[in-house]
């Protein structure tokens, strides 16, 4: 286990890697990374590892808990990716009230493999190891939410929703609220849609060949050509997707979507917000207009409007 302050972070990590540009982008839209204390690199599992963001502000003896899942498709990205701008007055206001934020790595596609199920059971190890090492970090565990971005959503969302025996786990952990942002709710209409295979093939020929090579959508979201058994592939699907493990035990829901998203289309929302309200289940849903995936096209004012209803539904649920 190791602390690091923001300034050994910074110089040991981020300027070896990336050079003084990057840390001046960093500094510049004030990254988590650059505020307060970071336990980095903890392994959760072997081979994986997560960083745990200490509140600013220590405002509780035992500390509410935010987990936050990566996003890229479930083929790149990375548990630094928090230090993108697309969160940062969310995550940062949750520290300055208390929180400590938790995020992970966990599995990716790899050689034409498909990362499923590992990468469900990384999320729910991740939960496992909250648990475990509760006391150590003074992590209170009747506080505890999940928020996840694209696949990093889908993979909130099967953390809270799915019972981990479907996946060889005995361990589940109940959760607060969970933070939908343009997550893949039905991986079956993920793959018919034929505008979101086009733009995944589109965006996988911008990676380097060795990552792009063999990651076609069906090898990496499948493992196999679903065109050769569509029985196995529409079980495949549907075990993998949260809306099948959706019930009335849910707890309560943000999501936030832009309304031309061409990765991960608006009606993936609008279907778990319909299953919501037929449960019964308290959830909250915001369009960003003319937003595509990752919020490009929002405006200034729309993504200061993310931060602030991801703050203030996080604090709603706090015990």
């Amino acid at each position: 286990m190791k602390k690091l302050k923001k300034t050994f972070l910074i110089i040991g990590i981020f300027l070896l890697l990336a050079g003084g540009s990057f840390v001046y982008f960093l500094y510049s839209r004030e990254a988590p990374i650059t505020q307060g204390e970071v336990e980095y690199q903890l392994t959760y599992k072997e081979g994986l590892a997560l960083d745990l963001y200490e509140p600013t502000e220590n405002l509780y003896e035992l500390r509410p808990v935010l987990v936050h899942f990566h996003g890229g498709a479930w083929i790149g990205g990375a548990k630094e990716a928090i230090n993108n701008d697309r969160f940062h007055g969310a995550i940062n206001g949750l520290r300055a009230k208390g929180f400590v934020v938790i995020s992970p790595n966990y599995t990716l596609a790899e050689g034409g493999k498909s990362p499923f199920p590992k990468c469900i059971e990384d999320a729910l190890d991740v939960m496992k190891w909250v648990e475990e090492h509760a006391e150590e970090y003074n992590l209170d565990l009747q506080n505890v939410g999940l928020m996840g971005e694209s696949a990093g959503a889908h993979l909130a969302m099967m953390a809270a929703y799915a019972n981990g025996k479907e996946f060889g786990i005995s361990y589940s952990y109940p959760i607060n609220y969970l933070v939908d942002v343009y997550g893949p709710v039905d991986l079956k209409a993920l793959y018919t849609d034929s505008e979101i295979r086009k733009e995944l093939e589109t965006r996988i020929q911008n990676f380097p060949a060795p990552i792009k090579k063999g990651l076609d959508l069906s090898q990496y979201l499948f493992g196999f050509d679903p065109q050769t058994d569509t029985t196995k592939a529409w079980t495949f699907a549907k075990k993998h997707s949260p809306i099948t493990y959706f019930g009335a035990d849910a707890p309560p829901l943000l999501m936030i979507h832009g309304d031309i998203d061409r990765v991960v289309p608006y009606p993936q929302s609008i279907l778990l917000q319909a299953k919501a309200d037929s449960l019964g289940i308290v959830n909250e849903i915001h369009k960003l207009q003319g937003s595509d995936h990752a919020f490009m096209g929002a405006t200034e004012a729309q993504k200061d409007s993310v931060q602030k209803w991801i703050g203030d539904f996080v604090l709603q649920y706090l015990k």
